[in-house]
């Protein structure tokens, strides 16, 4: 007797199913980054003296980290100068990201403002000079988080 599943031997078939499901992962996740409206977080952005450079925070509602950097990453092309915070919302963690333009790594540092931001919500990370990532349990502190940010990267 020789299985099939639709008109395929059983493994032929869950390795074509994997492999639709991981094409169907990859649209969800571009979809999901498409959705958010980058703006938003870019017109409440707080300038940084000195010149053009901005600090831009964000609470966004979501978990995947891949699509967070990406988000990151298309706010710190379109401020060209400053430093990116997102907190995304996970279900126990939340996932913590800092991006710096290049030309601020001197001034500051994302894996140091990450591990300060991080730390006022009971979490931890680390990275490069320009992006750093990590997770926080306690979303509860979020505006103290953004806070410990504008202190670092703003002047009083």
């Amino acid at each position: 007797v020789k299985l099939a599943v639709g008109g395929q031997p059983p493994l032929d078939w869950i390795d074509a199913a994997k492999a639709q499901i991981r094409e169907l992962e990859k649209q969800l996740k571009a979809i999901k980054g498409a959705s958010v409206d980058v703006d938003v977080y870019i017109r409440s952005a707080k300038s940084i003296p000195g010149g053009s450079a901005k600090l831009v925070t964000a609470a966004v509602d979501m978990d995947d980290r891949q699509v967070l950097a990406e988000l990151s990453d298309k706010i710190r092309d379109k401020i060209v100068s400053g430093v990116v915070v997102i907190v995304g919302r996970g279900d126990t963690n939340h996932p913590v990201l800092v991006s710096v333009s290049k030309d601020l790594t001197a001034n500051y540092n994302a894996g140091k403002l990450l591990g300060d931001v991080a730390k006022v919500m009971g979490g931890k990370g680390g990275g490069r000079p320009e992006f750093a990532q990590g997770v926080a349990p306690d979303r509860s502190r979020l505006a103290d988080a953004f806070a410990v940010a504008e202190k670092l990267v703003l002047p009083n």
